[in-house]
């Protein structure tokens, strides 16, 4: 009878838990970035949001500045991010990807710039999906990396990526893949590989059956650099055998004048990579380590990105995710951009929340050292999503941030 009655009372609990929390607290932090100081009030402020609704916040005046219009019909948010002025007011534009359902089940992603101070949309451009952003020239016109997957609306069923003229709104170079070598998902920019005096270009290639496809030949993954000039192929680099691979981010750790990439594998090889731009060649492989595992994995790499220097060496460093850190309860883990060695591990402040996704790096505190914007997904509706600032120098939690805080803010 009474263990009926725990039951019971455990049932009732978890339909509360579940009714809740509303899909706005469980998706929060699907977007999220640091921006430049949009009030004046002299901190920088945030930009974070859900699938259906992104806003940019003043953290410290604790308030709602603007909310970011999406574009047409019932569109979600796929990422935002801040991108150099394209307004003409000297202050940075914002860039929002946002996906509506398409024909046959794909998707049918589209971009829009809005302006950085107010929030309004001032370009639009359909049918694709952002990579990166740049100056290829160098002659301050800003080009975008762009393209669309395998699956993604695209007359091109191996899916595609171009360069942008973001001012004419022209492609400059357009390359296209095949049913059996997809492109699209990943690209960025890198240096200058063939000393032509244009930024070069980098994106992965798949060459075998989709990887949701079980039978026949095993996928193998490429990157595939090429002039930001001419559009040729430079060179082709074949990843340790693997069905994913994306590239999470480029940074120029050596001072050589090219970009270090981070690539994450997942095959026979499971790890972060980082890469040489200039000569092809991996730099560090950072796998998970023995300690990290806990009971069932620590989901290393699910989200990895390069951030301010943390050691005080003069190099960018590596944060990785490890969100079943400790049974589901998450970390982050960071490691060195010099060396590749490990430098500190943060466990996640609270329980289940499957905390570790990095989102920036700023120094909010003043102190010298960068801080560390970190995400805690939500975990089976059992806990809500939430942004934590950490200490960069210190490492302990300076604020957190749900939806029903920012919600709370719109009064005001």
């Amino acid at each position: 009878m009474h263990a009926l009655l725990l039951v019971s009372l455990l049932t009732l609990s978890l339909q509360e838990l579940e009714e809740g929390l509303s899909a706005a607290e469980r998706e929060f932090g699907r977007v999220c970035s640091f921006l430049q100081d949009v009030d004046g009030d002299g901190t920088q402020d945030l930009l974070v949001g859900n699938r259906t609704e992104i806003y940019v916040v003043s953290w410290s005046k604790k308030r709602i500045l603007f909310r970011l219009p999406m574009h047409g019909g019932t569109p979600m948010s796929r990422r935002a991010r801040p991108i150099p002025d394209l307004s003409g007011d000297s202050f940075p534009d914002i860039l929002m990807e946002t996906a509506r359902d398409g024909a046959n089940g794909t998707d049918d992603p589209s971009l829009t710039i809005h302006d950085g101070r107010t929030g309004e949309v001032f370009r639009t451009f359909e049918r694709m999906g952002f990579r990166d952003v740049g100056d290829l020239e160098g002659d301050g016109d800003v080009e975008f990396l762009v393209g669309a997957e395998r699956g993604e609306h695209s007359e091109i069923a191996g899916g595609w990526i171009g360069v942008l003229d973001v001012g004419s709104g022209e492609f400059v170079h357009r390359w296209t893949g095949s049913l059996d070598a997809a492109i699209g998902s990943s690209a960025c920019i890198t240096g200058d590989i063939d000393d032509d005096g244009v930024a070069d270009i980098v994106y992965v290639r798949v060459d075998g059956p989709d990887v949701h496809v079980r039978h026949g030949p095993r996928p193998v993954c490429f990157l595939v650099f090429r002039s930001g000039r001419t559009g040729e192929e430079l060179r082709t680099t074949q990843l340790p055998w693997s069905y994913y691979a994306a590239i999470n981010g480029s940074r120029d750790l050596d001072g050589d004048g090219f970009n270090e990439l981070i690539v994450t594998v997942t095959g026979d090889h499971d790890g972060i990579l980082v890469y040489s731009a200039r000569t092809g060649e991996i730099v560090h492989d950072l796998v998970e380590q023995p300690e990290d595992r806990g009971g069932w994995g620590s989901g290393f790499g699910g989200s990895t990105m390069f951030v301010d220097d943390l050691d005080g060496d003069g190099v960018a460093d590596v944060a990785i995710e490890m969100r079943d850190y400790g049974l589901g309860d998450g970390a982050l883990g960071l490691h060195s951009g010099k060396t590749g060695r490990r430098l500190f591990r943060i466990e996640a402040p609270g329980d289940h929340e499957h905390f570790g996704t990095p989102c920036g790096t700023a120094d909010v505190n003043g102190d010298g050292k960068p801080d560390l914007l970190v995400l805690a997904y939500s975990w089976e509706t059992v806990s809500p999503a939430r942004l934590y600032l950490i200490d960069g120098a210190r490492r302990e939690v300076l604020w957190a941030l749900d939806w029903k805080t920012v919600n709370s803010w719109l009064a005001k």
